[in-house]
């Protein structure tokens, strides 16, 4: 029988690697298309839980409340279901709707279980194969869904669902698209904690068949164990449902606008017809915004301020004109230009990078908050509702926000934080 080789990898994954490099990119003039995916159906039940609550129901009813709160708050996404009843859709299938529908984000949604009672808690899984033994199960069970497909073995490529080689052999390829899967299953965990108050057992990687074959940033998500007396009654009531499907929003909230905020610095294009003195070709990577404005004033205008009679550049983008200052090639350098252009009256100044710098900025960047002796809890009060990570070295405690790869989303980041009361907060590499 065929084994999963890399060979038979390469020739079924072939279609993706083309759909990669030759698809547009994100932003260029479309809408956020996000694909929910409500894990089982039809004759795949999935798992049952304790009091004989059915994982296919529950999936189904919280991920039609996600795309109902996704449709009341952002009219500029388009949410594509992959079922939206009782049916059965194989796992390729769901994936295949993802990709040709080009969609910017796969949320595969599930709960989890477990042959004795007491595990509970949430956790979301990205692609690969970080820890082998301890995801190894769940992987085996979520996967053995193909089983009821009549092609599996031709489709699959005779995969086995029971072979850790064939699931190691799942990761053997390039996800370029594995830190943004990261950055939402983040969220995602974090929202789970601080706005439903459950036990998050973290962002965990996995070999999964349904984001196997996804070409965006995709996560699936364990929203608890329905094998837990308790976390099985929440996951079956209406309030339940409503607070898990209100924290996956509440992440992808937060996600869609950090890589809008990204897509919008790589579309700007100059302006044609701007006059030379207002043009600055500094090469570096990183440059200051400084205004915004539907008029387009010149640089001898008392608009500029301190910076009249400046070089500047201004560019204009989805009908304002957007006025930058300087060139800097290093995060040290953009944070003096940053200063000397607040002291010239514009306060509210921020720095962004040239194209130039996704080929050289040294992300990620994260943000220390503080750095204490004393050990506090990720939810403390000290921290004013921001979840931060602890990380101890040499017996001091980093406690630590957010994972940006772009150093200027972190300095706006930074100085919101400053602003809340943390003034010794600083931008530290991840």
């Amino acid at each position: 029988m065929a084994r999963f080789t890399l060979k038979n990898i390469f020739r079924l994954l072939f279609p993706l690697f083309a759909f990669l490099f030759f698809s547009p990119a994100f932003g260029q003039n479309k809408k956020f298309v996000v694909v929910l995916d409500a894990g089982h159906g039809g004759d795949d039940g999935g798992a049952t839980g304790f009091g004989g609550y059915r994982e296919k129901d529950i999936t189904l009813q919280i991920t039609q409340m996600v795309g109902g709160m996704i449709a009341k708050n952002h009219k500029d996404v388009q949410i594509i279901y992959t079922r939206s009843s009782d049916v059965f859709i194989p796992l390729h299938e769901r994936a295949a709707i993802a990709n040709r529908n080009k969609a910017d984000l796969f949320i595969s949604i599930h709960c989890n279980a477990n042959k004795k009672t007491d595990p509970f808690g949430t956790e979301s899984y990205v692609m690969g194969l970080h820890r082998v033994e301890d995801n190894m199960d769940i992987a085996k069970r979520e996967n053995s869904v193909i089983y009821l497909e009549d092609n599996y073995k031709e489709v699959y490529q005779n995969f086995d669902p029971n072979s850790i080689e064939d699931l190691i052999g799942l990761t053997l390829y390039t996800n370029k698209h594995l830190d943004n899967s990261i950055r939402f299953a983040e969220l995602v965990e974090n929202q789970f904690k601080s706005n439903a108050s459950r036990f998050s057992r973290g962002v965990k990687q996995a070999g999964f068949l349904v984001i196997r074959e996804t070409t965006m940033p995709s996560v699936l998500i364990e929203t608890g164990f329905i094998t837990n007396p308790e976390e099985g009654m929440f996951l079956s009531q209406l309030y339940g449902q409503e607070k898990i499907a209100e924290s996956i929003y509440n992440a992808f909230a937060t996600y869609k606008k950090e890589v809008q905020q990204v897509a919008q610095v790589e579309e700007e294009k100059p302006v044609i017809d701007k006059p030379k003195v207002d043009t600055n070709s500094g090469s570096g990577n990183y440059k200051v915004q400084f205004l915004s404005s539907k008029t387009k004033f010149p640089n001898t205008s008392p608009q500029m301020r301190g910076l009249k009679n400046q070089p500047i550049e201004v560019v204009q983008t989805g009908g304002l004109y957007k006025y930058y200052y300087g060139s800097a090639s290093t995060p040290q350098q953009a944070t003096e230009l940053l200063n000397k252009v607040k002291k010239s009256g514009f306060s509210d100044a921020f720095i962004v990078e040239n194209k130039a710098a996704q080929a050289t900025a040294k992300g990620p960047f994260t943000i220390e908050i503080m750095a204490s002796k004393q050990k506090y809890e990720s939810t403390d009060k000290t921290f004013k509702g921001y979840i931060v990570r602890r990380v101890k070295k040499d017996g001091i405690y980093s406690y630590q926000f957010g994972k940006f790869t772009s150093y200027a989303d972190a300095q706006k980041t930074l100085e919101e934080l400053k602003s809340k009361g943390f003034k010794n907060a600083m931008i530290i590499g991840n």
